[in-house]
């Protein structure tokens, strides 16, 4: 749900920019990084 959010926050970027991030933040292994440091702080 939050990799959600984060994809639609991304959707008004230039297309190709929004691409390569989406690559990145979408991917199941980056949230579970991302949650694991947010659960840390």
């Amino acid at each position: 749900m939050f990799g959600y959010i984060i994809c639609f926050i991304l959707r008004p970027f230039d297309l190709c920019l929004h691409f390569i991030l989406s690559q990145v933040v979408c991917q199941p292994d980056f949230m579970v990084f991302l949650a694991d440091k947010l659960q840390n702080n």
